[in-house]
């Protein structure tokens, strides 16, 4: 049935795709329309879920399809719209259509591009083209970085400045702005609110491998919680109720990201999360170490990844440590990829994690609570494409 769903929504979205690129062709020849696909499939040997993914299967977790318009007013002036229907994240087994980016674009020099609108957030090696599977070696991007943040986009400004440095190139990207996005807390779904935030992302990138920093300040507020669940949680967990959750807290996010690929491939990122006051939404570090090889069309590769949650959340049970090993293969056919991925999860401790992996709320103090598995295993195959 999900697949039922998930179909007929690609294919609607497939006609409402054809028939604006008619309309673009029909009005001006300065439009571009691309797009790009997955169909994606996983299932874990646990009833005990790794997200939304358990031993049912799941074809929702990152089959999507997207469409992007990229238009021109002058030769310096454009705008860019990037349309999507995906899995909607905290509403299993339902679609959610979607307006990634639309923004704005200036190019005032030849060295500096200025940017107004629905933007996406520069935090990660690939974060341009975030969504489209095609870009992305494995199947599934590694949760101990991409996890971290609860959204890929925000409405603001930024600028993009780019320098030459012989055969290199320096691109130096200021941003600010906010955005909200919908949680499940867990006990029912409601908004997040991330007031503000100004940030700044460097790459420096060659012909065969690129470097990419960036550092976020923001300040949150968690509306999805009423004050008696707050009360109820925060007597669960021995903490005052303003530490529960985040209400106009400041907060940081800071990547590092390396990449390298000629017929070797190297891929390694770094996260780090941290939150002034709020216990329930853990600080935590993570990162991960992809290698693999390309022979022809065929490209074999391996991962490890780790996330770490800090102490002042740990101290009350909430945990979201995880180490994790994946081998996989991709296979190219012109403008598709074939991709079948395993990874095993070893999880440190059955707090409320990264995978919600118990059947009762755990007691803090308890060396064992919950009904806890410490190994998952989770296997995803994907067909991606661009169009």
């Amino acid at each position: 049935m999900k697949l039922k769903k998930m179909t007929a929504a690609l294919t609607g979205a497939g006609l409402l795709t054809l028939g604006s690129i008619g309309a673009a062709q029909a009005f001006t020849d300065q439009i571009n329309v691309s797009g790009f696909g997955t169909v994606a499939y996983s299932e874990t040997d646990t009833a005990k879920p790794i997200g939304s993914v358990d031993k049912s299967g799941n074809w929702d977790k990152g089959t999507l399809v997207g469409v992007q318009f990229d238009g021109r007013f002058t030769q310096n002036l454009g705008a860019t719209v990037q349309l999507m229907v995906s899995d909607d994240p905290v509403r299993p087994n339902e679609l959610k259509p979607t307006v990634e980016m639309a923004f704005l674009s200036l190019q005032a020099t030849d060295n500096m591009r200025l940017r107004a609108g629905q933007l996406r957030a520069p935090f990660y090696l690939n974060s341009e083209f975030i969504n489209v599977g095609n870009t992305q070696l494995g199947v599934v991007k590694p949760e101990s970085v991409y996890d971290q943040a609860p959204f890929n986009n925000y409405t603001g400004l930024d600028a993009v400045f780019m320098f030459d440095i012989g055969m290199n190139t320096l691109e130096i990207q200021p941003f600010v702005g906010q955005t909200t996005v919908e949680v499940d807390n867990g006990m029912n779904l409601g908004d997040a609110d991330l007031n503000y935030m100004v940030g700044v992302s460097f790459k420096y990138s060659t012909f065969d491998w690129s470097l990419r920093a960036a550092h976020v300040l923001g300040n949150m507020t968690d509306k999805s919680m009423t004050s008696q669940q707050i009360d109820m949680v925060a007597g669960m967990y021995g903490v005052d109720p303003s530490q529960v959750t985040f209400n106009k807290d400041n907060g940081t996010f800071t990547t590092l990201g390396f990449s390298y690929e000629t017929d070797l491939v190297i891929q390694a990122e770094y996260a780090n999360r941290k939150v002034e006051n709020a216990l329930m939404f853990a600080d935590m570090t993570g990162g991960y170490l992809l290698a693999g090889y390309h022979f022809g069309s065929m490209t074999p590769y391996v991962s490890v990844q780790s996330l770490r949650t800090a102490d002042k959340n740990t101290a009350i049970g909430v945990n979201h440590d995880f180490d994790a090993l994946g081998v996989g293969v991709r296979y190219n056919m012109n403008n598709v990829a074939l991709k079948l991925q395993a990874d095993q999860f070893t999880y440190k401790h059955p707090g409320m994690g990264h995978n919600m992996n118990f059947d009762k709320m755990p007691d803090p103090q308890a060396s064992t609570p919950g009904d806890f598995e410490k190994n998952v295993t989770r296997i995803s195959f994907a067909v991606s494409t661009v169009f």
